[in-house]
Order: C-alpha cells, then sequence, then structure tokens
C-alpha cells in the first residue's frame, strides 16, 4: 500500500509541475439575463461562437440541458448566482469555471452602440476570476441583420480574447488547507499529493496536533493546516481534492468557507472506527470480569459476616438471590452445602418467636423476653422478633420509669410532711406542688390511682397552709427600683409621726417637716361606701388644700386622677405637694410626692421644707385591698394592682409591647395575705422563689419574707392587726400534726 502511494505522488507531482494546467477548464457557458429592456437576446449564432472560441483554446463546455437548466431566464432559473453554482457542483462537480456573456444596446450622443461583456466566476467561491468587454458603434438606421452580423463579429473578437486570456493565465490564489482527524500515514499521502513541491505552488505549514483517540492513548490521529499559494482557482482545487480522494479510497468531505478562503477537508467515518470498536469492547469486557470478581468478593464477605452475626434470614436471602443470577461461579460450593443448616435455624427462631408473643398475650413480659432473645440468638435477621424486643424494652423501660416516678411521689410527700413539721412552710408547699405536677402530668395513664393521688396532694396543701395566713393592716414592698406601702383598712392618715397615736404609723403617709400637723391631726384619705375616696381636713393647724384651694374642716372632697394636696400654703416655699398617681372608684388609690416638692441630688438637705429624693423617689402610698401583680419586663421587674395592671396592660398592647410584659405573681392581702404564681410553672424558664424556696402554687404568707426573680429582688414586710389576733398564727394545731402523722 505505501509503494503504491509514493508512486502515485510522484505522478501527480510531476504533473502538478507542468504548464498543462489549463487543459483542467471546464466551464459552464451561460446568458447573464437581466429584465432590462437596453439587453439584446443572444442567438444561437452568437452562442456558437463563442463556443468555438473556448474550444479552440481547448477549454472544456458543459451544455446548461446536461444540467437541465433553463438558460433562457434569469440566472437559469435560480434565484441567485450562489444558488446555481451549488447546484452546478452537487449535479456536476468536475466543472471549475461559469461563464457569463450578455449583449447590450446603448445610446452615445448621435450614434448607438453594441456593448458585449464576458465574466469567469469561481463557482466554489463566487469570485469573479476573469472579466472583459468590447465595444461597437453603428448609425441608428442601419438595418438589424447589420446589427445581428455586427453582434457575431463582437462575440467572435472577445470571445478569442477572452478565452486565449483564460488559457494562458498565471493569476495565483492563497487558500488555507485544513485536514481534521485523518491517520498520520493518510495526512502525510494527503498533504504530499494535493500540496506539491513545485515552482508554481508553494505551501507553508500553519499547525500540525497529534490526537490519540482511545482513552487518550492510542489510535493516533493528526490535524494539520496549511497556506497554499497555487494558480488553481477554488474550484479547480476542489475538484482536484475530490479526485485525490477518491484515488485513495478515502471518503472525505471538502467545504470551502468563502470569507475565511479556507478549505475544510473531513473524514466522512471517523478515522479507525473499527479499531476503536474493537478496543472499546475489549475494555468494556475486562471492565466486566473487574467488576464480577468484586461481586464475588462482596458476596463471599456478606455471607461470611451473616453468618457470624447469626443473620441466617439475610444469609438466605442473599444467596437465594445471587442463585437467580447466571452466573454460577460468583458462590462457591461450600456455601450452597450450608443452606439447610441456616434454614433449620431460621425455623428454630420462628418457633420460639411464636412462643414469645402467646407469652406477651399473657402479660408474662419477662419470660416472653427471654424467648425472643433466643429467636434472635438462631437468626438476628428476624425482623418481627426485632422489633418485639424493642417493644418489650420500651415497655420494660416505661415501667421502670413510672416506678421510679413513684418513689420520687413518695419522696416529695414525705419531704412535704417533714418540712411541715418543722413549720418550714414555703419548701412543703414546695415539695408538694412538685409532686401535684407530677401527678398532673400522668393523668392520661391510670386515671383512678391518679385522680386519687391528686386528691389526697391538694388535701395535704390544704393542710400545710391551714392558719398559716397572716391578717394584716398592710404591708410594705421594698425593692431597689419601687417602693409600696400597702394600706388595707380604710383611712390613710397623713402629718408628721406622732409618738401618742394608736397608728400603725408605717402604713401611713408620714412627713418629716416640723410645721406639719401630726398624724390622726392633720388630713386623711377615707374610702367612702358611696364608691370613691375623698380628703378630710381632720384639724390640721395649718389647714388642707386641694387643687390649690384650701378645704373646711370636716368635710369630704372626692379625689381624682393628678390632683395636689398641700398641707402648707402653696405659695410657701417647701410646701410639700401629694399628687394623686392613680385612683380606681373606691378599690385602689395611690399617692406620691409632686416633682416639685423634692430637692436635685446634692442639694442642701437640711432645708426643713425639702425631702430626700433618694428616699421619696420610688415611693407610692396604697390605699387598697386589691390583689397585686408582679410583672417581668424586659430588664426588670414591677408591682402593679390589680386594676393598674389592667389599664397599663392595654396602653402596651395597642404600643404593640405585649410580648415584652410577662405577669409572673400575684399577692393577695385581703383576708390574709397569700403569694401565687401565674401562667404554666413548666413552661417559663425563670424561676420564683420565697425565702429560698421555689413557688410553684399559692402560698400563705404570715411573716416577713424575701421575693427573688431571677436578678430581681424585693422584700415584703406585714404588719398585722394586733397581736393578740395574730399570736396564734403560723402554729399548727394538735389535729394538723396527728394529720401530718398519718
Amino acid at each position: 500500500m505505501k509503494s503504491s502511494l509514493y508512486k502515485l505522488l510522484v505522478i501527480f507531482t510531476a504533473f502538478m509541475s507542468g504548464n498543462a494546467l489549463a487543459n483542467d477548464w471546464q466551464a459552464l457557458l451561460v446568458s447573464d439575463f437581466q429584465d432590462n429592456s437596453s439587453q439584446l437576446s443572444v442567438s444561437e449564432a452568437i452562442n456558437d461562437k463563442l463556443i468555438d472560441a473556448f474550444t479552440s483554446q481547448q477549454i472544456a463546455l458543459v451544455s446548461p440541458s446536461a444540467l437541465s437548466l433553463n438558460c433562457e431566464l434569469s440566472n437559469c432559473g435560480e434565484e441567485s448566482l450562489m444558488s446555481l453554482s451549488s447546484r452546478m457542483l452537487k449535479t456536476h462537480p468536475n466543472i471549475n469555471l461559469l461563464v457569463l456573456y450578455k449583449l447590450r444596446q446603448e445610446r452615445t450622443g448621435m450614434n448607438d452602440q453594441l456593448v458585449m461583456r464576458l465574466k469567469a466566476v469561481d463557482p466554489v467561491s463566487g469570485v469573479v476570476i476573469f472579466s472583459a468587454g468590447i465595444s461597437e458603434e453603428f448609425e441608428k438606421e442601419v438595418s438589424s441583420s447589420a446589427i445581428r452580423d455586427l453582434s457575431e463579429e463582437l462575440a467572435s473578437t472577445l470571445g478569442d480574447r477572452f478565452a486565449a486570456t483564460i488559457a494562458r493565465s498565471a493569476k495565483r490564489y492563497t487558500y488555507t488547507v485544513s485536514m481534521k482527524e485523518f491517520t498520520p500515514e493518510e495526512s502525510r499521502v494527503l498533504s504530499s499529493l494535493l500540496l506539491p513541491s513545485a515552482a508554481n505552488i508553494s505551501t507553508t505549514l500553519l499547525t500540525e496536533e497529534t490526537h490519540n483517540h482511545f482513552l487518550r492513548l492510542l489510535l493516533p490521529t493528526k490535524d494539520i493546516s496549511f497556506r497554499v499559494t497555487s494558480p488553481l482557482t477554488p474550484a479547480k482545487f476542489r475538484q482536484q481534492a475530490a479526485g485525490l480522494s477518491q484515488r485513495l479510497g478515502l471518503e472525505a468531505n471538502i467545504r470551502f468557507i468563502q470569507q475565511d478562503r479556507l478549505f475544510k477537508l473531513t473524514r466522512t467515518q471517523p478515522a479507525y472506527f473499527w479499531q476503536n470498536l474493537g478496543l472499546w469492547l475489549v475494555f468494556i469486557a475486562i471492565i466486566y470480569l473487574v467488576l464480577l470478581l468484586l461481586l464475588r468478593f462482596w458476596i463471599e464477605n456478606n455471607l461470611r459476616r451473616y453468618a457470624r452475626e447469626n443473620e441466617c434470614g439475610r444469609w438466605l436471602t442473599l444467596l437465594d438471590t445471587i442463585q437467580k443470577v447466571p452466573f454460577p461461579f460468583l458462590v462457591s460450593k461450600s456455601w450452597k452445602n450450608k443452606i439447610s443448616h441456616f434454614e433449620k435455624r431460621v425455623e428454630q427462631s420462628r418457633m420460639w418467636f411464636d412462643n414469645a408473643t402467646n407469652l406477651l398475650q399473657n402479660n408474662e413480659v419477662e419470660s416472653a423476653n427471654v424467648f425472643v432473645k433466643r429467636a434472635l440468638e438462631q437468626n438476628a435477621s428476624n425482623i418481627s422478633a426485632r422489633a418485639l424486643e424493642n417493644a418489650i424494652s420500651e415497655q420494660q423501660s416505661k415501667h421502670q420509669e413510672i416506678k421510679d416516678e413513684r418513689e420520687l411521689w413518695k419522696e416529695l410527700v414525705s419531704s412535704a410532711v417533714s418540712f411541715a413539721k418543722q413549720n418550714n412552710t414555703f419548701l412543703a408547699l414546695e415539695k408538694a406542688y412538685t409532686a401535684l405536677d407530677l401527678c398532673k402530668s400522668h393523668e392520661k395513664y391510670n386515671r383512678p390511682v391518679i385522680d386519687l393521688q391528686i386528691d389526697s396532694i391538694k388535701k395535704l396543701i390544704e393542710r400545710i397552709s391551714a392558719n398559716k395566713s397572716a391578717l394584716c393592716e398592710g404591708l410594705v414592698i421594698s425593692a431597689k427600683n419601687q417602693q409600696l406601702i400597702i394600706n388595707t383598712s380604710s383611712q390613710m392618715h397623713i402629718g408628721r409621726p406622732n409618738k401618742n397615736s394608736a397608728l400603725n404609723q408605717d402604713l401611713h403617709l408620714q412627713l418629716p417637716q416640723s410645721n406639719l400637723s401630726r398624724l390622726g391631726q392633720s388630713a386623711a384619705v377615707t374610702r367612702q361606701d358611696a364608691g370613691h375616696f375623698s380628703l378630710v381636713d381632720i384639724g390640721a393647724s395649718n389647714g388642707v388644700w386641694l387643687q390649690y384651694k384650701n378645704i373646711e374642716t370636716e368635710r369630704d372632697y372626692v379625689l381624682k386622677e393628678m390632683n395636689q394636696i398641700h398641707l402648707l400654703p402653696p405659695d410657701d416655699l417647701g410646701t410639700i405637694a401629694l399628687q394623686i398617681a392613680y385612683v380606681r372608684r373606691d378599690s385602689c388609690l395611690a399617692l406620691c410626692l409632686s416633682q416639685n416638692s423634692m430637692l436635685p441630688r446634692g442639694s442642701n438637705m437640711g432645708a426643713v421644707g425639702f425631702l430626700n429624693p433618694s428616699i421619696y423617689e420610688h415611693t407610692l402610698w396604697y390605699l387598697s385591698r386589691e390583689v397585686f401583680i408582679l410583672v417581668k419586663r424586659e430588664h426588670d421587674c414591677m408591682w402593679y394592682s390589680e386594676s393598674q395592671w389592667a389599664q397599663y396592660h392595654d396602653e402596651a398592647i395597642s404600643r404593640d409591647e405585649k410580648s415584652l410584659l410577662l405577669p409572673v405573681a400575684s399577692l393577695q392581702i385581703d383576708g390574709g395575705v397569700y403569694l401565687d404564681r401565674m401562667g404554666d410553672t413548666t413552661q417559663e424558664s425563670f424561676v420564683i422563689k420565697v425565702n429560698g424556696a421555689e413557688l410553684k402554687g399559692k402560698v400563705p404568707i404570715m411573716d416577713n419574707v424575701t421575693i427573688q426573680v431571677d436578678d430581681y429582688v424585693a422584700t415584703l414586710t406585714l404588719h398585722p392587726v394586733s397581736q393578740s389576733q395574730s399570736s396564734g398564727i403560723g402554729v399548727a394545731s394538735q389535729s394538723d400534726k396527728e394529720q401530718f402523722k398519718k
């Protein structure tokens, strides 16, 4: 094969370097007809003259009828000259020249003239290679026969000259030739034959790349591109390349890209097609064999693991699945011989499982657990047995949890009774309420027993709380940011301290000014049965002013919110002003000192007429029997009366600040003092403590206590009604002690 290719290379090189290039022209001669009144129709005689001129120069002509073209129409019936060239190359690829001619009659002054033009177009690129024209004047009175003779003469003259020009043409053309996906041998032979080293042909190698097709390792192909300068027109070069490919037995596509002046030669069928297919089949077979070996190793490994872990069911399932595959070598014979052994173990595991199920139905949990374990020993992959084992384990765990909670409940109740005997009421109630929460968390289980336990705990809480709440005349709440003096009686006196008075002066509004009347002899705020609070002058030596008006003695004046009270003339320097901070019918009234009654911090505190702001700045005096509520705010806590909190809560909702306020505890002071927690104790993240014991429910307050909510600390100071009435408070009766013992 190589020797024949080299012989062909030598012959073709000698042929291309000769002078017979003109003999390769094959042309199609057509009229360049246009719809124009100045264009004359061409007779057959003129066409024959042109044919004779081209034939005399050994330029082969192809008849339009051979291509089934109707050249009496413009562009032989095609849309454009390029579409005509494309059709021509498809039906007759050997044509490498398209010759167009036309005859026109034009007026020039007094005479007319005949103009004939010829042009040769390359059918591949559409470029006009040669063009020529001739003209001859004649008088207007010349006959039509004379014009015909003159036309034939022009055609003969121009045709001979034009054909001779084509025959001896030495014009050169420059292309880029790209050959892709050819084998190295084919690329070498094609480039040598197509681009010979001749005097009239010059080539320049632009690029040369080698690609391996099979996994980029084997079967190389080359991509080569040249720059060629040749006397061959694009059509002749294409024709030459197509003929050369046929002689070499290569099926190649040859395409000319006009804008790039590029000839692109590619194989119709990829190089090494069959070799590549064979190598890939071998490669796939090797991969398949490796996968089978890996599958055998995986099967052997899993069978050994299932046998080692007593998973007989999985062992049989895997072996049964593999035996259905038509590859008997995947499982060794030794494993197949063990099938009966594993089937026997699986059957025995089912028997143990059935026994365990029957025992569990009879509530024999421990025995059922033993049989389930035996079933799993025989077949660890028994899913039903494993599920039953988990269910039994959960049930045992649940029973143990209930048992532990029962012990905890007993311990809590015992601790509550023990603390109650020690008169540690708060710790006793903490334990009792914890036991109550524990019972309520199991209300949906064993309801009769839980209800009985809840009732017994509630009775215990009642006994611990019995006779423990103090009957008080009022109390004082002291915190870092707030001080509340709460008077639960029907009257609050205002004045300077009176040592001889029977009043509990800590619950009344004491002012340290020496020029004021004493408590009980000055002024008083009274709760009226008519449903309001009133101010009365009960004998103040300096008089009493309400809203800057001096009021009469022993006469009631209704108080309203923001009213101001003066115990000295309002115009005097240093007069103390009291202000009604809040009033709610006859249920709650709050008094505070007006801001203009206090000196700024750091001022002279020795002045008789002024008060120390550090003492009275956050102080409120309440005449109220309402419940007081402790509200947790974003950074601290504040106390409010019940009606005051309702008003403040509504205002917070309107300002969209509800989420920043949380009521945490309530203080009942009417008919005994009780402190209770608000909200769900199990859901909140904070802890409320009373004297160190956690507040979980309602507890009685009988003495001074400390309340703590996170960093907030408040002290409650109780003021009992009288010593005689409170002497028995906080001491458990003999009958209560007997009940605690039971």
